[in-house]
């Protein structure tokens, strides 16, 4: 296992297309931002063990349901930029 330690905003590379960032750190919480093509399949690793037993998996929230910033961007990036822009306004 590589152990790597970041700074809030540092980022970490895993290939070519992925990227996780330290969003915040707040006490021993530790919020990561994941950017990764379509097709990556990412889970936390309680749901991975779920599916894995056949225990039912959380339901993700349809996107209709998601806030008009969210819909619609592929990246974090992106959807963090119109986070902001939509807060700005």
């Amino acid at each position: 296992m590589l152990v790597l330690s970041r700074k809030v905003d540092g980022e970490i590379r895993i290939g070519d297309d992925i990227i996780i960032k330290v969003i915040d750190v707040r006490g021993r919480s530790v919020r990561l931002g994941i950017e990764a093509p379509a097709e990556v399949r990412i889970l936390r690793s309680e749901l991975a063990d779920a599916s894995r037993t056949g225990e039912p998996e959380t339901r993700a929230e349809p996107v209709s349901r998601l806030p008009s910033c969210v819909r619609g961007h592929s990246t974090l990036r992106a959807l963090a930029s119109a986070c902001r822009l939509q807060r700005a306004s």
